[in-house]
């Protein structure tokens, strides 16, 4: 039996679905599992399979699929490319920790230093000077002057290069919104905004499109050429800059990758009901760019009902079906990522996760029934399936 994984990780998929198709080796967490211990002899098949997951990049989202599986080092028995999100693209260095908001963090250096975000509220919307970065926004555009803006985008890709130089394996790089509603409406980016169409997004994506720009020609200088690859950056379209400009008045950079957060949809209904159609209608207005894609999609509320997750368990299949379609390349599902003692059910979610993350086809009943029966073993009182 050869078994050939497109890279270390791959091969070790193949291991343990190899085991699984011969004695039924399953794991549901880490410290978890079952296994056919009657086996004492075993008949080799013809076997022919290849597959290939839906989603690449596969993200744990939830407190036992961030840090419970990371402690272990077990989430590749669960066929999941990483345990936390951040593993999967180049988090760029700031003073602050870096969380995925970081486009006001990119510009905090120390406060006595000229390129320093709170020395240069020009920079911020509004020319507010940076307060409390959750209630505020940057400025794209320095409020229209072009020589503070060009200024920005030096002061950002020079961390870029150093990023690229400590982790040249990486090849994403997210340039994200902060977590509120608050977007610049200074003169220039209203004209942008209005000559896109009405979207907020073409503010930030201008700016991220030339730091492509700025990359890739550097990938041709002597010092940039080492570190030449498919560099993708990332644009995190949410809240205020979740619509995509109008694609037959603005031309977005072939390097920027989408990364779409629709917070406010219905993940416990189906993804079709009247409810979820405005945020497919968005999600289509990026398609029109034929961009790359990534998911950022929620399995609790984070607005007012955080320690009740969202009802997904019939749900998600579909919703993962949807999306898979369209050849997007990463999908993470955040549920309560600080919550150091979640019930089973959210076992139960990762499990399904790592499920409809490689394959969308999964049966749903038969993978309740193989849970339940292999999560609490002699444990249940009943078993799933049985009368």
């Amino acid at each position: 039996i050869v078994i050939v994984g497109g890279s270390a990780a791959g091969t070790r998929y193949g291991v343990y679905e190899f085991l699984y198709k011969t004695v039924s080796l399953e794991y549901f967490k880490p410290t978890v599992y079952t296994i056919d211990e009657s086996v004492s002899e075993l008949k080799l098949m013809n076997y022919d399979v290849v597959e290939i997951p839906d989603f690449p990049e596969r993200i744990f989202g939830s407190a036992q699929g961030s840090s419970y599986y990371a402690q272990n080092e077990n989430f590749s028995h669960m066929r999941m490319t990483a345990s936390q999100q951040g593993a999967s693209y180049i988090r760029l260095d700031v003073p602050e920790s870096s969380d995925i908001h970081n486009d006001i963090q990119l510009f905090m250096n120390s406060a006595n230093d000229e390129n320093d975000i709170r020395n240069n509220p020009q920079w911020m919307a509004n020319k507010e000077p940076l307060t409390n970065r959750a209630d505020q926004a940057l400025c794209y555009n320095a409020n229209g002057d072009e020589k503070e803006r060009t200024r920005m985008l030096n002061v950002v890709f020079e961390k870029v290069k150093d990023a690229l130089r400590k982790k040249p394996e990486a090849n994403m790089i997210p340039i994200t919104v902060q977590d509120n509603y608050v977007w610049c409406q200074c003169d220039k980016c209203r004209e942008m905004i209005a000559t896109a169409g009405g979207a907020n997004s073409v503010t930030a994506l201008e700016f991220i499109g030339d730091l492509c720009d700025m990359t890739y020609e550097w990938f041709e200088t002597e010092e940039g050429k080492e570190y030449k690859k498919d560099l993708d950056y990332v644009y995190l379209a949410y809240h205020s800059g979740k619509v995509a400009p109008d694609s037959e008045k603005y031309h977005m950079n072939e390097h920027i990758t989408v990364w779409y957060a629709p917070i406010g949809m219905d993940f416990s209904s189906s993804v079709y009901t009247e409810e979820n159609q405005n945020y497919l209608k968005t999600f289509q207005g990026w398609l029109k760019y034929d961009c790359g894609f990534t998911l950022w999609l929620y399995e609790t509320n984070f607005s007012n009902n955080y320690m009740v997750p969202y009802d997904t368990f019939d749900s998600y299949r579909e919703l993962c079906e949807y999306f898979a379609q369209y050849d997007l390349k990463y999908i993470y599902a955040q549920g309560q990522t600080n919550n150091l003692n979640p019930s089973s059910w959210t076992s139960y979610k990762a499990y399904l996760n790592s499920k409809y993350y490689w394959n969308t086809q999964y049966n749903s009943a038969e993978l309740k029934t193989r849970f339940f029966n292999g999560y609490f073993q002699e444990a249940a009182p009943y078993k799933i399936g049985r009368a």
